[in-house]
């Protein structure tokens, strides 16, 4: 609550704390409070300082100077589906520049920021709104900053988390994450990723649904605060729902519950290798150590090397193709030193896991890149996951005192994706790879990364 107070004949602006049979408590909390919010109006800056606590009509308050704001999740839940998403937008524009001037809270607290008249906004500082939300009860946490805050992502990416958590409330009516306490909720946020848009409102457009999944499922892109300011002015432009009939929104409907069912049976599993990973881990090892023997990897330090008779460009080529196959020993007979080494524990760490569910669930996971690639990027099967390197091109770089050749290498990376729906994301990598000839053939001594960029989905390049 946030409201107009007189006090000592002055008139302030008040926003509630807490009931006044909090006690002394809430006092020695917000008693000597220093910290300053922002105000942020037309582009322009300007500090919203806390004077003081006081008690009015049974409730505490803290106060400053007299301001036209609203409570944010007030304002949405009374606004209509474009007036809400402008009111997004704004919050989205205002959030890009408090990150470029060093001003921005951190987190989104949906008791620490009002909108005002005219587009504007006031900030409660992050102590500040952090100490209003300590002492709220859980219930009313749950649905404000539990539904809307993710336990563990920086700031960055956390207000993204918030603005998608609080846009999905705009157009379904509901929150992403549901759960009965705040364990439960963080627990979901942390594993198992939102519920499908589409699942409340079939009739929202499959693009902003899936923008919306990405953003609030873990390990996807998640867009900056400019970014999202860009994407809810489109949807207010373009409207963010389609029309369909009754068949079609059953349809829709059906296809979101299978898919829901089987984000559920996937953390289920999730859920118990979790909690029997050691007992997992050491048979799996067993399984794994048993598999050396018995096709004599042990003893691989006694073949040659993978590169031996290759030229640099063929084993720059076997260091990338070897991901997707699992094949660590030939990226390691690729390389010298420490060049790689990202790569090559990944992919180690990769290998025991594949062996682990080969052993447990009796089947493949993983489908190397490169040969989906050439296949023409189909589907992969239900609980597949992509993995390794695609469209991989390599061209000869011509650089003084390198000692050897030199190469440029685009390609597309594909790893596992934490969301169900999408279980692979790829990145689009441009590396600098140096080589030189050392004993059996060339290896790979450097390799530099120039740029790296998400991708979309499973579509091509």
């Amino acid at each position: 609550m946030i409201r107009r107070l007189v006090v000592a004949g002055s008139e302030y602006t008040g926003i509630r704390v807490a009931g006044a049979a909090a006690g002394k408590t809430i006092h020695r909390l917000f008693t000597g409070i220093k910290t300053r919010g922002v105000i942020l109006m037309n582009g322009t800056l300007s500090h919203w300082i806390i004077h003081g606590i006081t008690v009015q009509d049974d409730d505490v308050f803290i106060y400053g100077p007299a301001v036209d704001a609203s409570h944010l999740m007030e304002v949405l839940a009374g606004a209509g589906t474009d007036a809400a998403l402008k009111i997004l937008a704004n919050l989205a524009a205002a959030y890009a520049l408090l990150e470029d001037r060093g001003e921005c809270p951190g987190k989104l607290y949906p008791d620490g920021v009002f909108p005002m008249g005219g587009g504007g906004f006031l900030f409660l500082s992050g102590q500040t709104a952090e100490r209003i939300a300590s002492v709220h009860p859980e219930e009313k946490l749950l649905a404000g900053y539990y539904a809307i805050n993710h336990p563990d992502l920086p700031s960055t990416e956390s207000l993204s988390f918030s603005i998608a958590a609080l846009s999905f409330r705009v157009l379904t009516g509901e929150f992403p994450f549901p759960g009965i306490s705040g364990d439960a909720v963080r627990l979901r946020m942390r594993s198992l990723g939102p519920i499908s848009p589409r699942h409340i409102r079939p009739d929202i457009k499959e693009t902003c649904a899936s923008i919306l999944t990405r953003a609030l499922s873990p390990g996807q892109y998640r867009p900056s605060a400019a970014e999202w300011e860009t994407i809810l002015r489109s949807w207010i432009r373009e409207g963010p729902f389609e029309r369909l009939s009754a068949e079609e929104s059953e349809t829709v409907l059906r296809r979101e519950e299978k898919n829901s069912a089987l984000r559920e049976r996937r953390h289920r599993r999730r859920e118990f290798f979790r909690r029997n990973r050691i007992r997992i881990t050491l048979s799996a090892l067993v399984l794994i150590l048993a598999a050396y023997a018995a096709t004599g990897i042990i003893s691989g330090a006694l073949r040659p090397g993978a590169n031996l008779g290759l030229s640099p460009e063929e084993v720059v080529r076997l260091f990338y193709e070897s991901m997707g196959r699992l094949d660590h020993a030939a990226m390691e007979d690729s390389v010298s030193g420490k060049a790689g080494d990202d790569y090559i524990r990944e992919v180690t760490h990769l290998f025991v896991i594949f062996r682990m569910r080969q052993a447990v669930e009796s089947r493949t996971v993983f489908l190397d890149a490169g040969e989906w690639h050439r296949s023409g990027r189909p589907a992969p099967a239900p609980g597949t996951v992509v993995y390794g390197a695609a469209g991989i091109h390599i061209e000869r770089e011509e650089i003084e005192d390198s000692g050897g050749p030199v190469f440029r290498v685009s390609w597309e990376r594909r790893i596992p994706g934490e969301n169900p729906e999408i279980p692979s994301r790829g990145l689009q990598i441009e590396e600098r790879v140096f080589t030189l000839r050392e004993g059996s053939g060339p290896v790979i001594i450097r390799i530099d990364k120039l740029s790296e960029t998400p991708l979309t989905g499973l579509g091509p390049l």
